[in-house]
């Protein structure tokens, strides 16, 4: 388990909860050498789901970091589909 988290944070490296599209596009073309398709990446990303709603702090006060309006891969998908 502990690999796949490792393996994870190449994706997430300001530790999100979540990675996006050009994450995950920037990792893969730098371990393919540049090579992955942008169908590749579509399919990849098809399993993710809609962005976090904004975070809530301390159960009152929501967060001023806005997540992305694209659909992402969050930590929980990433991790299931390695098990």
């Amino acid at each position: 388990m502990e690999d796949i988290i490792t393996a994870y944070r190449l994706f997430d490296r300001e530790d999100k909860g979540y990675f996006t599209r050009p994450e995950l596009e920037a990792v893969l073309k730098r371990f393919t050498g540049g090579s992955i398709t942008e169908a590749d990446l579509s399919q990849i990303m098809s399993m993710g789901g809609a962005p976090p709603k904004a975070e809530v702090s301390d159960g009152a006060t929501q967060g001023t970091a806005r997540p992305p309006e694209e659909p992402v891969i969050s930590k929980q998908v990433f991790v299931s589909l390695f098990k």
